[in-house]
């Protein structure tokens, strides 16, 4: 009888240790795999970062086109910004403006920034 038990206790600590390593190397595998997934997110959260900042510059940029084409009467700066879905609308003059000035665009709320007047919506 002690034969059979120390024998079955040797097959317990045999089957124990086949468990802990099969979940070491378990561990192994998934930790790998989830260094990899942190790469690719640091990655893209890098070029959403990079789009937020230049979608400040896009903005400013169409608004300083979409002013020279009014201001110059550039039909063909207004058709290029047309064709890529943005409209430009003038404002009618104020009062006190004369007529040799040319019209101030106006610009809706989402695309507003100081110094920039035409109207720019997509």
């Amino acid at each position: 009888m002690g034969r059979i038990r120390n024998s079955l206790i040797g097959w317990l600590v045999v089957v124990a240790a086949a468990v802990a390593f099969v979940s070491t190397l378990t561990t192994m595998v998934v930790s790998s795999g989830n260094r990899a997934l942190q790469r690719d997110i640091a990655l893209r959260q890098q070029e959403v970062n990079q789009a937020l900042q230049l979608s400040n510059l896009n903005t400013q940029l169409v608004q300083t086109l979409a002013t020279l084409g009014v201001q110059r009467g550039d039909a063909q700066l207004t058709k290029l910004l047309a064709d890529h879905g943005i409209t430009i609308q003038v404002n009618q003059p104020p009062a006190g403006q004369t007529p040799g000035q040319a019209p101030a665009p106006s610009v809706p709320p989402n695309f507003s920034t100081p110094g920039v007047p035409p109207s720019v919506t997509r």
